[in-house]
This record gives structure tokens, sequence and C-alpha cells, in this order.
């Protein structure tokens, strides 16, 4: 937590002007690239101040590069705050035109939240994130009238896919009907998603197996 008191607290209007966020990002996979990987996420740190969450015209894959970033120095702690920060940002500050694309990159960042606890050996933790990822994205092209993609994500058949690997890295197959029945009545109640009452259930149902 220490690492962003010590600079989201800072007024990122002010630190705007100084940098040129297109040359953070260039130099910051450039130092990644020579090893120096604690250079590249100070030059990160600054991108995130430097751009507003939700407000810019930057994608959420350039604010991911900081929490696989810090992740990749160890700094676990840290990159995972980052990552629930990020997401609770977009959530609030992704203006009401952009309510059809922001269930996408929700998903984006529940992608890197399985892709976390799957690189940290925790593979049970994953599951609901891969879960959560696979839901946004069909909440975001139902938002976005995308039949038949839609139709196509939401096949019983597409969720076994999704799910049974997840699973399977957490030693778990025997519960891919429960979670398979689980997510698609949730796909039932779409565009209604609740995620905590969802994350919850999940955790439930990996838990009384333990």
């Amino acid at each position: 937590m220490g690492f962003f008191r010590t600079f989201l607290v800072r007024s990122s209007s002010a630190l705007a002007p100084q940098f040129d966020s297109d040359a953070l990002l260039r130099e910051a996979t450039a130092k990644k690239a020579e090893g120096n990987i604690n250079d590249a996420i100070e030059l990160l740190r600054k991108f995130w101040s430097a751009e507003p969450f939700g407000s810019s015209g930057y994608g959420v894959e350039a604010y991911l590069k900081l929490p696989m970033y810090l992740q990749h120095a160890g700094r676990r702690d840290d990159a995972w705050h980052a990552l629930d920060l990020l997401m609770r940002n977009f959530r609030l500050t992704t203006v009401k035109e952009n309510e059809q694309v922001l269930p996408m990159l929700q998903s984006k960042i529940y992608d890197k939240m399985r892709l976390f606890w799957q690189r940290e050996g925790e593979p049970l933790a994953a599951v609901k994130y891969g879960v959560l990822c696979h839901l946004q994205w069909l909440l975001g092209l139902h938002r976005q009238r995308r039949k038949e993609e839609f139709r196509g994500c939401a096949r019983r058949e597409t969720i076994e896919d999704v799910i049974e690997p997840l699973l399977r890295k957490a030693q778990k197959p025997h519960l891919k009907a429960r979670l398979c029945d689980l997510t698609t009545i949730e796909v039932c109640r779409l565009p209604v998603l609740d995620v905590d009452a969802l994350a919850a259930a999940i955790d439930q149902l990996l838990l009384k197996e333990q």
C-alpha cells in the first residue's frame, strides 16, 4: 500500500504537463526489455499519474502494464492493489456514454487478475476471475447488441471451454458441472449482473470443496 500512497495522493493534473505519455510507455517497455524493471515501474507510475483513469485517450491495456511489471518485480501486494484500484476507478470514471464498452474493459482487468493468481501459484483463487472475465465480456456484447457473438459466447459448450481449464489448473475438475450451472444462471439474468454476489457464490462453491 505504501507504494500507492506515495503517488496517488498527488494531483494528476499538476503532473500531466511534465510528461510525454507515449514516451513514458515506450521507455518503460524498453527498460523492462533491458532488465531494468524498477526504472520501468517508475516510468509507468508517472504515466498513471499523468493520465487519469477512464478520462484519457489510452486503453486499459496501457494501465495494466504497471501491475504486471510490479508482479514481475516480486511486489505482489503492490501489484494486486494496482489491479484493484484500476478496476474501481475505471468503473467510477468511465463516462455514461461509454457504458457499452465498460464491461469489455472490466473483462480485460479480470483476465489479468486471473493471470495474477495463476502466476502466484494459486490457481484456485484465479477461477472466479476467469468466470467474471467471461461474464463481463458477455455483458458488453449484450449492451452492444452483438447478438450473434453473444449467442456463441453464451452457449453451454463455450462456458465449459472457459471453466474447464480453470478448474483443471486448480485441481478441481469435478466442480465443472456445478460451476457451469452457476455461470449459466447468471448468463440468463443478463444484463443484470451482481458481481459481488456471484464472486461470493463461486468462493462458497470452491471453498466447500477444500
